[in-house]
């Protein structure tokens, strides 16, 4: 049989095995899945474009590298660590700001605020061995800065990242595939940056004391965003795919804007800037 024909059956085989699993026996996304681990494809491409005149080696330096790979993710990729708990951090109370930067990657990230006075992570793939809580005062403020472990691609990472809600925040998150869980309800925002990938994600806004500037960037991928009924709102929204917005009772603008009907500068309100490629964004009134 030729190397290219194994290679394609190959291929087939292991994309039926993991929808036959996550139909039948477990649900872990298959497309996370994929989004995430495609450089490996490239290097059994590589492997195969090398050995592809003798099918016997192809084979076996095929199943050898699969295997490494394997091995790899297995090593650095499902780091497990206990909850971490950062200390009395109250002293934010003396800063103009707290900016809080999380770049992810792909996995399950849960970020919330809490009533305890703490920034606590714990989760999968998370570099706490030795570590102290990152703070960097500049311009009065506090600056966190939370990373993997690894730079390796995998969907096994999960943090669950809670920070004291009284503390003025201003929260960049950076995330590719992955599910995001982000609820900012009870959180004192002052601003938020989120860039996600190819993802799942679901967004929670409380009140808000005076303006706040959110951007939302967002590839092909699911949003939702649940908004305070109660509260005033400026949208900007670019989305190639499907939304909702015309269902809010938004006054529509030019420059795909959209307004509470009696908004105005001095109103506490959401300044929400949107932009979505092929997405289904829902948005949701509580």
């Amino acid at each position: 049989m030729k190397p290219t024909k194994i290679l394609i059956g190959l291929a087939f085989v292991i994309l039926g095995v993991l929808f036959f699993i996550d139909a039948f026996v477990a649900k872990f996304d298959v497309m996370l899945y994929l989004v995430n681990f495609w450089p490996a494809l490239l290097i059994l491409l590589g492997v195969f474009v090398m050995t592809k005149h003798r099918p016997i080696l192809s084979v076996v330096a095929i199943a050898v590298t699969a295997l490494i790979l394997a091995g790899v993710l297995t090593k650095y990729g499902h780091v497990k660590f206990k909850a971490i708990d950062f200390g009395d951090i109250t002293q934010f109370q003396n800063y103009s700001a707290v900016n809080a930067k999380i770049n992810f990657g792909g996995g399950k990230l849960n970020f919330e605020g809490t009533s305890d006075k703490v920034l606590s992570i714990s989760g999968k793939d998370y570099n706490y061995e030795g570590r102290k809580l990152n703070i960097i005062e500049s311009q009065n403020k506090a600056f966190i800065d939370l990373s993997p472990a690894s730079n390796f691609i995998t969907t096994s990472r999960e943090w669950d990242v809670k920070i004291y809600k009284n503390i003025p925040l201003e929260l960049t998150i950076h995330s590719g595939g992955a599910k995001n869980y982000i609820n900012l309800k009870d959180i004192n925002l002052k601003s938020a940056d989120l860039i996600f990938g190819a993802a799942d994600s679901e967004i929670y806004f409380g009140k808000y004391m005076g303006k706040i500037d959110v951007k939302i960037n967002t590839g092909v991928s699911s949003l939702k965003i649940h908004l305070n009924k109660d509260e005033k709102l400026k949208i900007k929204a670019n989305i190639l795919g499907s939304h909702d917005l015309e269902n809010l009772g938004l006054k529509k603008l030019e420059n795909h804007t959209w307004t509470s009907p009696d908004l105005s500068e001095e109103n506490n309100y959401l300044n929400l800037d949107l932009n979505a490629g092929l997405a289904s964004v829902q948005f949701i009134y509580e």
